[in-house]
């Protein structure tokens, strides 16, 4: 496991969630549609990742800001 001076280091190269949804924002349509989901595997896949992420960087991915992001994917999902 790496210590916390690396992981710190690593995780501020990495694109905060939060950018890219506000980047997509201004793209206009849903969220699912601003981030390419056309398909339910899409939406999966988009889980997938996020978990993933927020194992490797919990700092960045472990906020208010993501949950709002999966509950809206979710309801988009529910819909879809």
């Amino acid at each position: 496991m790496p210590n916390d001076t690396n992981m710190y280091s690593e995780e501020q190269r990495v694109e905060p969630f939060e950018i890219v949804v506000v980047r997509s924002f201004y793209d206009g349509g849903s969220l699912s549609k601003r981030l390419g989901v056309v398909s339910l595997d899409d939406f999966a896949n988009l889980f997938e990742v996020r978990e993933l992420l927020g194992r490797k960087y919990p700092s960045r991915f472990h906020s208010q800001e993501v949950k709002g992001v999966v509950d809206q994917l979710l309801l988009e999902q529910s819909l879809f």
